[in-house]
């Protein structure tokens, strides 16, 4: 990348930085910050308004006081179960030699099914580096899978987020006919591409619509063998190691850090460290913490009920997706609740998938699906691909309209079970056995979905001044305070970068850049992080 003074080969998108009344051209060898589009003192007091706003909360989704409760009660529970003259010893399974990994050490076949002798013996034996590891991954292949394929889907989201006017990371980045200090942020403007209105929002609303809910399901289906072998005490200690010290890593670092680099460092905003409740932040990780609560409630109702098997027959596919209607109108219900980033709708619905993992577990559902009649395995699939052709269509549509659509609440709770289910079925044909790549990618997908929010921040901070480097027009602001931003709906991310472009060349670019950048970085960073 050249200067700002250098002129860029082929037909230029946006104006130069020097003919921008408020922006200064750059010299060769002089480079100039990015400009900010705002008063940077307002700017600062609309930030410590926002925190001040976020702790004052008792309840709702991304407050204080329910985070902090939660990390609270996580944090007291990695005191009393990892104390630090206890780590290094116990008699979990990493301290034999195995491993931590449930889908390692994880069986398909129900206690009660036809396979439990094989289950039981391999539950306990002779050699479990030879006998249980191999027979437990291969038959868990293509869950190792989907587990890989929804978190792709996860680091895709959240990019995809950045560049569709949607919430993600604290930066989003838009595209305007027009910036300046003087320009008005309008939907017509900066928000009517075909990017954002049929492949960015459809895509973060279809997949919002079941990703997060069948990672419950996978991780509620491994909970079950996790806490038979392992006991209560065990089973809660290595919870709390894998999901509790991550969870209160990024709430108390990792994410107040990442809102400090994204206010001072992308931002240019004079904002300090933990500023009026901001030393406590949520994000992704909020997955974690409630796994961490699920995975407690059901071990302690399992203690209590002394393990008592409790039979379920496995529901019909027309039953399944009644459950999905009703998922569908509980959606209505958006009200904040605790850790949930989107309420009650969010927590019922997560709840549902991880006792529908953790039943499947125990009732062989799997097994039982499997034997699923074709005609029935290919209505599951065309059912999919037309409520992804609807709910892509109704997306589209209330986007360019500016309206919402209840019709679509119910759409995605049908969507969520139907894609579920074809997914699930669709792996396990495919994916028949363990291979390298799938093994790697496991191997690293739990650190990946904790760092990735990093790793994409810097991605995008690079385009950003990739862009000013190379001599285009643009500025950085922070919504809560920039003109317009409010009106068309897009203070819910603070900071942003404004570029402007006349087409839609730079907008694509810089999804494929972020996108692309991340997953070449955050894959082999956090199977080296993993293994350490």
């Amino acid at each position: 990348f050249g200067s700002g003074s250098c002129a860029p080969r082929g037909r230029r998108t946006g104006r130069r930085i020097g003919d921008l009344p408020g922006f200064t051209r750059v010299e060769p060898g002089a480079m100039a910050p990015i400009p900010f589009l705002s008063d940077t003192a307002k700017a600062a007091d609309a930030l410590v308004a926002f925190g001040a706003r976020y702790s004052e909360q008792v309840a709702g989704a991304g407050a204080l006081w329910p985070n902090l409760v939660a990390i609270a009660l996580v944090a007291m529970a990695v005191g009393w179960l990892l104390p630090p003259w206890r780590c290094g010893g116990g008699t979990s399974e990493e301290a034999k030699g195995g491993s931590t990994n449930p889908l390692e050490n994880a069986q398909l076949a129900a206690p009660a099914s036809a396979e439990a002798p094989a289950v039981a013996e391999a539950g306990a034996p002779r050699d479990p580096q030879q006998v249980a590891r191999p027979a437990a991954r291969s038959r868990t292949a293509y869950l190792d899978a989907l587990k890989v394929f929804l978190t792709v889907s996860v680091v895709s989201f959240h990019a995809t987020c950045l560049f569709a006017a949607d919430s993600s990371i604290d930066v989003n980045m838009y595209f305007c006919k027009d910036v300046g200090f003087n320009s008005t942020f309008t939907r017509e403007g900066c928000l009517r591409h075909s990017f954002i209105e049929f492949v960015g929002q459809p895509f973060v609303q279809l997949n919002n619509a079941y990703f997060m809910y069948l990672f419950f399901f996978i991780s509620g289906f491994f909970t079950p063998g996790s806490l038979d072998n392992k006991g209560l005490r065990l089973f809660m200690r290595d919870r709390v190691k894998r999901l509790g010290l991550p969870a209160v890593a990024w709430y108390l670092f990792m994410g107040p850090v990442m809102y400090f680099f994204s206010a001072r460092v992308a931002g240019g905003i004079p904002f300090n460290y933990g500023q009026h409740g901001m030393w406590l932040f949520p994000g992704p990780p909020w997955f974690v913490v409630v796994l961490v609560f699920f995975n407690a409630i059901y071990g302690c109702v399992r203690a209590a009920d002394n393990g008592a098997a409790t039979e379920v027959a496995c529901p019909r596919v027309g039953t399944l997706l009644g459950v999905g209607v009703v998922l569908g109108l509980v959606r209505f219900w958006y009200a904040p609740f605790l850790v949930f980033m989107n309420g009650v709708e969010q927590c019922v619905n997560s709840g549902v998938f991880f006792w529908a993992g953790i039943t499947a577990r125990r009732n062989g559902w799997l097994q039982q699906l499997e034997q699923l009649p074709a005609p029935a395995i290919r209505f599951l699939r065309a059912l999919t691909l037309l409520l992804v052709f609807l709910i892509w269509l109704f997306v589209a549509i209330s986007y360019r309209n500016d309206v919402s659509d209840a019709q679509l609440n119910v759409l995605q709770g049908v969507f969520s079970v139907s894609v579920s289910l074809t997914l699930l079925d669709l792996f396990r044909r495919v994916f028949t056995s363990p291979s390298r790549l799938v093994m790697f990618m496991s191997d690293a997908a739990y650190t990946v979905y904790l760092i990735h929010p990093w790793v994409l921040a810097l991605a995008v901070w690079a385009y950003a001044h990739a862009l000013h480097a190379y001599g285009f027009a643009i500025g950085r602001t922070c919504s809560l305070i920039h003109p317009g931003m409010q009106e068309a709906g897009q203070a819910e991310v603070p900071l942003a970068y404004l570029v402007e472009a006349d087409g839609e060349g730079l907008l694509w670019l810089g999804w494929a850049f972020a996108l692309s950048v991340t997953m070449l970085v955050v894959w082999p960073l956090a199977y080296g992080i993993a293994k350490l």
